[in-house]
Formats: structure tokens, sequence, C-alpha cells
């Protein structure tokens, strides 16, 4: 099966890479390769869930005001989690991101897609901050272990707040078949 749904919107939406931890300089003996790793500060934004059994998306690190349509058309500001990814010699990468006190949205659509453009018109169920963590595990091989949770308070559009909690579990295999892609995205009235 290939892979349908989030885990390209779970690479998720919005990496900016700002600049290198360290330069690269090319060897002196140009046939001699680089053994050095080479590391990334970036700046993260995620929308993951969609899923038909459980239909609601969430957004977060995007700034306030930023609609999915916005971000499908190129328009998402600024990503707010921070992180660090690391390159290494062999083509693999790995990355973390942690957005604290970031802007949540929450959209109900159970389109079978994390994809912005794809629920660009959902209404909105929720908003209020919280937290991110965005992990990707990616080998030179192709195959990918993704990682994302979203906690946060968030004000109901029909009134009161709920608690929320979100994450995602993607594992894809070396020739880019999903092994599984677990999403929830559940509110908790208080």
């Amino acid at each position: 099966m290939p892979c349908p749904r989030s885990w390209l919107a779970a690479m998720l939406t919005g990496v900016l890479l700002l600049g290198c931890g360290e330069t690269p300089s090319a060897p002196e003996d140009q046939s001699q390769p680089s053994f050095r790793a080479q590391h990334f500060t970036l700046l993260n934004a995620i929308y993951l869930g969609g899923d038909p059994s459980n239909p609601l998306v969430v957004g977060a690190g995007f700034e306030e005001g930023v609609t999915p349509q916005d971000v499908c058309d190129g328009n998402g500001g600024l990503p707010q989690g921070a992180g660090k990814a690391v390159v290494t010699p062999s083509g693999a990468n790995n990355s973390h991101t942690l957005g604290r006190d970031v802007h949540i949205d929450v959209f109900a659509f159970g389109g079978g897609s994390g994809n912005p453009c794809d629920f660009a018109d959902a209404p909105l169920v929720a908003s209020g901050t919280g937290k991110f963590t965005f992990n990707v595990e990616a080998k030179a091989s192709g195959a990918a272990i993704i990682h994302a949770t979203v906690h946060g308070i968030v004000d109901l559009v029909s009134g009161g707040q709920a608690r929320l909690f979100a994450s995602a579990r993607v594992n894809i295999r070396p020739d880019g078949t999903l092994l599984f892609d677990d999403e929830v995205v559940r509110l908790t009235p208080r």
C-alpha cells in the first residue's frame, strides 16, 4: 500500500532550514569523502489526524490566524516550533522539534488526509495554546519513523474548554509503503 494520508503531512507542513551548526567545507583532498554529519536548526509546525474513524485534525505551531488554506497556498507564516536536524554522511537524518506555548487549532475533518489543502474549508472546532513534539528518524534506505504529540487546553467553538491530546505514530518501509499510521486526536471536556 503506498503511503497515503498523513506521513507526508507529518513530514509535516512548514520545515524551514535556518542555517548550519557547522559550516561544511570541502576536504582538502577532493577524492576523499567527508565523514562529518551536518547539523541544522529548523522551525516546524504540524498538522496531524484526519482519520475517518477519528474525524479531527489538529494544527500546532502555526501563527494565530493562519488557516489551512493559507498553508496550502504557501503562506503559512513563520512556524513556532524550534528544532534540530542531523544529516549523516550515509544520507540518514534525524530531527527533533519542540514547540511550547504555541497556537493550536482543531478542525472537524475525517477525509483520510492530513494535507491542509484537503481540509482547507473544514470547520474550526476549537483553538487554544499548548505544546507539541515532532520527531523524525529517516534512514538512507528510505525507511522512516515519525512520532508527533500535541497537548493543550483549547476553547471549544460551541462553548467551554477541553483538554486536547493528539498523537501520530507512523512507520514507513524502505520501499515507501506504509507499515502503520496510527493517529488520534482527542478532546476531553473540562
